[in-house]
């Protein structure tokens, strides 16, 4: 099992869980400062953001085995980031046959869509921003969350998006079932309230879960035609009141947990949600807490402050969760980039040396593994 990720030194690297005394791969050339490295579902491509030494900044792929086309994407003159520490949002399609991102150009934000050829050049697939978007589980297909509308993009045809009835005012990103179970996303409804809902393609439904007030959050579980939902933030701090398992079918709801959660991500099994709340009595410090759906046990791992890039990553989970996964393939640990230990007061997020790349054991049973000194990582999806 791999990890890829960016060093003190903005190096891209590989590191093998499986064979820890291993020297670790380093994947960019010299000179080039990478940030934000996701895998492509089978394992063989990495997608990262770099700034060239001429401060030019582009989207690059290279491979784990032999290199990659190098730069894929040079971003406008006068453009920069699309957030702070965020200078792309990159998602490989399901197949890794494409990939997409988002980059800050002349309009504002815009969806590209590279079709994995090193001859071509990504195209504009959609305009506008705030852009988040989930893939179908075929990768023929992106449904958008763009500007409080909703856009159903053909990746294969440059045709116009087409925009779906209802706004989106109080959400960020849509989340497509692998199973092909639908796409679960909110829309505003009557009296300030939000609708949960999903809608399905090929039979044209759709249905309404549940409605409430406050924002929120979904994503689907694995293998199962379910839901986990946070929702009602408590008094602007970012974190939502708990976390909440729906049922497609029966439309149940069932609390998980009600600690305040900052965000959370399902195992690759569908056995466990992790969710990201605050250390015990701490403002300074955060830990997951590990929930087991069937049984409900539930365990808290080890304490940490994240990095900038660590943190980005749960403000904006339900759109990182279908990308740069923290769980492993096998569903037995979590990836989490930061200072690790307790911190009771809230002070500035940790920077440099002292962020490390972390294994956390999902059972809590041992203690976190240091896997190296760095900002952000992402596991690859391949097999076990």
């Amino acid at each position: 099992m791999r990890v890829a990720y960016v060093g003190h030194d903005r190096v891209l690297r590989v590191h093998d869980t499986l064979s820890p005394g291993d020297e670790d791969l380093a994947l960019s050339v010299p000179g080039l400062r990478c940030n934000w490295p996701v895998w492509s579902l089978d394992g063989e491509r990495v997608a990262f953001s770099g700034y060239s030494g001429d401060e030019t900044l582009g989207v690059y792929i290279t491979g784990y085995d032999n290199p990659g086309p190098g730069l894929i994407y040079s971003n406008e003159v006068g453009t920069g980031e699309i957030a702070r520490a965020t200078p792309h949002y990159c998602s490989w399609a399901p197949d890794g046959s494409r990939l997409a991102f988002v980059a800050q150009t002349i309009s504002g934000l815009s969806l590209f869509v590279w079709d994995g050829d090193s001859r071509n050049s990504p195209r504009v697939a959609q305009d506008g921003g705030p852009m988040y978007f989930t893939w179908s589980p075929d990768s023929s297909q992106i449904y958008t969350h763009s500007f409080l509308q909703h856009y159903l993009i053909d990746v294969s045809e440059e045709a116009l998006p087409q925009q779906f009835p209802g706004r989106g005012t109080q959400y960020m990103s849509p989340s497509w079932g692998r199973e092909g179970d639908g796409i679960a996303f909110f829309l505003d409804g009557e009296h300030g309230k939000q609708r949960l809902v999903v809608i399905n393609l090929k039979d044209s439904s759709a249905r309404m879960l549940t409605e409430f007030y406050g924002l929120a959050a979904v994503a689907w579980r694995p293998g199962y035609a379910q839901l986990g939902m946070v929702k009602e933030t408590i008094r602007n701090t970012g974190f939502y009141s708990g976390l909440w398992l729906v049922d497609y079918e029966t439309r149940e709801e069932v609390q998980l947990s009600d600690d305040p959660a900052l965000a959370f991500y399902w195992s690759p099994d569908g056995s466990k949600a992790a969710y990201v709340t605050q250390s015990d009595g701490a403002e300074g410090s955060l830990r997951f807490g590990v929930v087991e759906v069937e049984s409900g046990e539930l365990t808290y791992l080890s304490d940490f402050t994240p990095s900038q890039e660590q943190l980005i990553h749960f403000m904006f989970f339900d759109q990182y969760a279908q990308s740069h996964p923290v769980w492993s393939p096998d569903s037995s640990a979590l990836l989490v980039c930061g200072q690790p230990g307790y911190q009771l007061i809230r002070s500035e997020l940790p920077m440099g040396e002292s962020n490390r790349v972390m294994l956390l054991d999902a059972d809590g049973k041992e203690a976190p593994r240091d896997l190296a000194g760095g900002f952000i990582g992402c596991w690859g999806r391949d097999a076990v």
